[in-house]
């Protein structure tokens, strides 16, 4: 799963393994490998990866509620809006990316900014204590971890929250099966 590839554990030492590397006039191909996939850049196939999660979470976003509605109907529970999900769905109907970034190609400004936006948007469908960078000028690799992070946050909680919702319609459900709640007997 997408989510499972995302990298929040980007450090120093990546980055001066990079600048290392960088530094030589030729490679080995051991050496060739670990610049093509250092955790101490930021390029393309970390750019594809982000798109692709945002895409990922954007589309469970939307189709969570029909799939919430499904799963109490299959247990002829009727809809309540506890069952709810707590964002507003139509906020992720549109989001548009770009997984088919190629080694080559140089992101404008503009593609940036939407490629932060959304990160922002899936991240602000719960609450989160990331902060995201402003801009991907000069991102360090902190800001790349926390770009990663905010998304896996965003998934733990939607699994959370879809969990959390379903556990609610079999409660519904188990109430249903009861009966009378108080079996007959009076309040006193």
């Amino acid at each position: 799963m997408i989510i499972d590839e995302l990298i929040t554990d980007r450090t120093q030492a990546d980055v001066d393994e990079l600048v290392a590397l960088l530094k030589k006039d030729t490679f080995t191909a051991d050496e060739l490998t670990a610049f093509q996939t250092s955790k101490g850049a930021y390029n393309y196939t970390d750019l594809n990866r982000v798109e692709s999660a945002v895409a990922y979470l954007a589309a469970a976003f939307v189709q969570a509620p029909t799939d919430l509605r499904q799963y109490a109907s299959d247990r002829n529970v009727a809809w309540d809006n506890v069952f709810d999900v707590p964002y507003d769905p139509d906020d992720y109907d549109d989001i548009t990316t770009k997984t088919n970034w190629a080694a080559t190609d140089i992101p404008s400004a503009t593609q940036m900014t939407r490629y932060l936006a959304n990160v922002a948007l899936i991240q602000s469908a719960f609450t989160s204590a990331v902060i995201l960078p402003s801009t991907m000028n000069n991102l360090t690799f902190d800001g790349a971890n926390k770009i990663e992070r905010a998304l896996v946050e965003a998934y733990n909680s939607f699994v959370n929250m879809v969990a959390t919702r379903e556990g609610y319609i079999r409660s519904a459900m188990e109430v249903s099966y009861a009966g009378e709640i108080y079996s007959g007997e009076g309040i006193a």
